[in-house]
């Protein structure tokens, strides 16, 4: 292999690098077009599905009847999956949460730890 470019000057060996390079650089393209071209469908797709989530949760919670969506199951399943994707100025996908959906209550019950009695100093070995 390679005994064909013995007889060869310099000028036919830069020729057949540069009708190498050419070819080369048309498959790039080629090869590139088609992972681009594959990207934006698979993006569409999955904005596709995206959408058709988003639509079928609403048609579920929707349906329901009103004294189930007092249980805060439903409400909680409501609160998470009902916010929209918003869409960056660069095409990126975020998802924005109510500002709500980390809150908790502490119960009344609880004891307050910082009334005296429940100090360090407050501690004795009986």
């Amino acid at each position: 292999m390679g005994e064909e470019l013995d007889d060869l000057d310099m000028n036919q060996l830069r020729s057949l690098e540069e009708d190498l390079e050419t070819c080369l650089d048309s498959i790039r393209e080629r090869k590139i077009k088609q992972i681009v071209t594959q990207t934006e469908t698979y993006k569409k797709k999955v904005k596709s599905s995206e959408d058709q989530h988003r639509i079928l949760i609403r048609q579920l919670v929707f349906s329901c009847s009103p004294l189930s969506l007092t249980h805060s199951l439903s409400l909680s399943f409501i609160r998470l999956f009902l916010y929209l994707p918003i869409y960056a100025g660069d095409g990126q996908r975020r998802r924005a949460p109510p500002n709500h959906i980390y809150g908790f209550r502490v119960q009344p019950s609880h004891p307050n730890l910082q009334v005296p009695g429940y100090g360090i100093h407050e501690l004795r070995l009986a």
